[in-house]
Order: C-alpha cells, then structure tokens, then sequence
C-alpha cells in the first residue's frame, strides 16, 4: 500500500469513529435538551391548568368538557379519603393512540394530584413528542450528510494538494529508477520549493555524484589492471614456451619451467575471469539474440569429451531437440562451458556427468563426496577450498551465477542421494 492510500486510510478509520461517537453523543445531547424544553413547556402549562381550573371552572362537567376539546388536558377523578402523595413533578412517558392518525404515538406527560371543589383528581397534562426511531434516524442521516460532504471535501482537498505536493517526489523517484550508475552525469532532479524535498534531492545529487565517481575510477582502474596484465602474461608464455623447445636443456631445467607455464596460465585465465566478472557487475549492455541452447551445449558437450575420457567420466545427456532463448551467445557459452567444466572437475574417478535440458530447465548434475556443499559459499568469489583442483581459480560459479542474473536466469545448486550434486538453471 502507498503512502498516501496508507495515511487516506489511517485518516478515514479515525473520521468513522470520531463520527459514530459523535453522532452518538449528538443525538444524546438533543435528546436531552428536548426533554428539558419539553417538560419545563408541560411544567408551564400545568401551572396554567390548574389557575384557570381554579378560577374558571365550576362542576365536574366543566372538567370532562375541557378533556373533549383537549385531548392533553385530562383530570381523572380519585376515591374520596385516600392518601395521595403530593409529587407536583411527575413526568413520564407514555403510549397512546393518536384519535387524528389512528396510531399509536409516544406522549410525554406531566401529573399532580390536585382538589377541585373538595374533591381529589389526577391532573395529566401531556403533549406528543418524536418516536425516538424517528430521531435517531434524522440525527443520523443529517450526520452523516454533513460527513459525507466534510470527508468528500477533504479528500478532493487531499488530493489536489497531494499530487502538487508530492509530484517533486515522484519526479525524483522516476529519475532513480531510470538511473544507470554508468551514465556519464549525475540525474537532474525536479527543482522544487519544499524544503524537505529540496534537502532530499541535494542529498541524493551529493551522494550519487560521488559514487558515480567511485565507480568509473574502479571501473577504469579495473580494465586497464586487467588489459595491462595480460599484456606481459602473453610475453611470459611465449618466453616460456621459447625456452622449453631451446636445444639443450636440461630434465631439470624443464622441471622448473613447466610450474611457470602452469602459474601463467592461471593467471592469464584470472585475468580473463576478473575482467569478465568487471563487465557483468557493470551491467554493461549485452547485445542478446535468439539462440538455440541444445545446439549450443551438444557443442559445448563435442569440445569437452577429450578431457572427460582423459578424467574417466560418462557422460549422460537428455537434451530437448531445440530450446530458443533470447540470451548473449557469448555469454550462454561461458555460462554453459563453466558448468560442464564444474562438473568434470569436481566429480570422481569413474564419475558420471549427466546433462538434462527441457525448455524451462538445464540440469548439469555430477557425482562427487557423498555429503551436500555449503550452498552459502558455492557462488562466493575466491572462497577457500581446499578441495579445489589444481588450475582453478574459483570464479566459474560466480560468473555462471552473474550471468545467469544478467539474463534473467536463476542458477540454484541441489544436492540428491547418493552423491548427486546438481546445477539448475531456470529460465
């Protein structure tokens, strides 16, 4: 969830509740404040009634008379001689049938007992007030018209404000997603006249500038290491090659010159290695193309038969007929060669190397130490192994790896009883 849906929510949760709550403690407000009109109204009147009862009426008939033209005002008579508590304040509610509507409806009324003409009666002053349905309901749809309208004003104000607001930040974060460590000059960002935002882009227009820096100074630093390199590794070798064919020399002589011939060609295979891994952890831009990788490993399969029969291996295959992928042919042959050469080198006298290719898989698996390899260190540029055969510099993995990102493959290593180690290659 974004930012902005986040606080929206966080901001419509809290507006719910502070509305129900409020419309609660409203309608319980006027509640109330009805009631206090209404029964100091009835307080009022009764006070009335009983003057003009007082004053202006002279038989029970005159009583009876006014109830019929007055439905609110009614005296009901009490037996002669019985104590009556005085409670001039009696107010309660109560149901009865409306003569007008022909339903029943809720009367708020007001009784005191009082004497006319030396008889007791029963005044009810009373008059008809809302159902509380009916005011629960109005209080309701009026609250929520009225928070209806505030939340709809508030979150097209929130919007309109936000996306000004924040369009600095999302010009800012399009020019980070689009930027390429490689590019030659630091990402223009939005100017913009929030000071937070302004902060933040100088921040990242200090710090990306200088990595940039960093960068084409390793990235310079490590070509021209590499290229400079090889350049007196060839004249080593050839000097080397030179002297083992000069005439006259010596059993030991030619036994301290083949470890140098040996040395130099490990360093120049490093030095083709650590140049390669420089390009793929650039992310330079590999041209890719359409390739067939069955035909590209029976290829890969035919060079490297020599040196499996030379390291008594079998070689098992379970190739699709063709599997296109839109992959750098260079690339997949370094990628493909690194894992049958893994397999070779790393497997047992006697062993079995067995490549399987489907259209969504590649298996190069091989036999090897009955236990499984720690899969942490397996891709880890120049790891110490003790194991590792004599010539290797411990960068096959990690480029099969970078490759396999650069890609858009994903290389994971397997283990299966009894001995079976495996390289999958999804892609």
């Amino acid at each position: 969830m974004k930012l902005l849906a986040r606080t929206t929510v966080i901001f419509l949760l809290y507006a719910v509740v502070v509305a129900a709550a409020g419309t609660w403690v409203y309608y319980t407000v006027i509640r109330k404040l009805y009631y206090v009109y209404v029964d100091r109204t009835l307080t009022r009147r009764k006070m009335r009634v009983k003057r003009s009862a007082r004053l202006e009426l002279r038989t029970p008939a005159d009583l009876a008379f006014w109830h019929r033209i007055d439905h609110n005002v009614e005296f009901v008579p009490l037996t002669a001689g019985g104590q009556y508590p005085v409670r001039p304040d009696e107010f309660r509610d109560r149901m009865m049938l409306n003569t007008i509507t022909g339903e029943p409806q809720q009367y708020r009324q007001i009784a005191e007992v009082v004497q006319f003409q030396g008889q007791p009666y029963r005044l009810e002053v009373r008059t008809s007030v809302l159902d509380d349905g009916d005011l629960l309901v109005g209080i309701t749809v009026a609250g929520a018209i009225l928070l209806g309208v505030l939340l709809g004003g508030i979150l097209i104000i929130q919007h309109v404000l936000t996306r000004r607001y924040w369009r600095p930040f999302y010009h800012t974060l399009a020019v980070l997603q689009q930027y390429q460590l490689d590019q030659h000059h630091a990402p223009v960002l939005a100017p913009t006249d929030i000071p937070e935002f302004k902060a933040l882009n100088a921040a990242l227009t200090r710090v990306l500038s200088k990595h940039q820096r960093l960068y084409h100074r390793q990235r310079e630093f490590a070509e021209n290491a590499a290229h400079e390199l090889q350049t007196p590794l060839a004249i080593l070798r050839t000097k080397l090659d030179s002297l083992v064919q000069a005439p006259g020399l010596t059993e030991e002589q030619a036994g301290h010159i083949e470890p140098l011939l040996a040395v130099t060609q490990r360093l120049t295979h490093l030095c083709r290695s650590l140049l390669l891994l420089v390009h793929l952890d650039q992310q330079l831009f590999f041209p890719t193309e359409t390739v067939d990788l069955a035909a590209s490993l029976r290829t890969q399969l035919e060079q490297l038969r020599e040196q499996m029969d030379a390291a008594d291996l079998t070689l098992e295959t379970d190739l699709a007929p063709q599997v296109l992928v839109a992959v750098n042919r260079s690339l997949l042959d370094i990628l493909v060669s690194n894992l049958v050469v893994n397999a070779i080198r790393h497997n047992r006298p006697g062993g079995v190397v067995r490549v399987v290719l489907t259209p969504q898989l590649l298996k190069v698996e091989n036999t090897g130490r009955p236990q499984a390899l720690p899969a942490d260190q397996l891709f880890a540029r120049f790891r110490t192994n003790p194991s590792r055969p004599p010539g290797s510099v411990g960068l096959g993995l990690p480029i099969a790896r970078q490759i396999c990102e650069t890609s858009g493959f994903l290389l994971s290593y397997h283990y299966e009883e009894p001995g079976w180690h495996q390289m999958r290659v999804r892609m």
